[in-house]
């Protein structure tokens, strides 16, 4: 079996994909590299965080 070495992407699944765009720009400093109305991505180094719009489930806000 193969190990990676490193990680090249991440994807996080988000109730409000503007929220967290404007959460993850403010905080680091960064712009999204690709977006639409249901995802963007940033890149850290050689690392892509991907902010997806989460479907089908009860958001947090709705499960409290």
């Amino acid at each position: 079996m193969t190990i990676p070495n490193r990680i090249s992407a991440i994807s996080l699944f988000v109730d409000d994909v503007a929220a967290s765009k404007t959460f993850y720009a403010n905080l680091f400093g960064v712009t999204p590299i690709n977006e639409d109305e249901v995802s963007a991505a940033f890149r850290f180094g050689e690392t892509v965080i991907n902010l997806l719009h989460q479907i089908g489930r009860a958001s947090c806000r709705e499960r409290v």
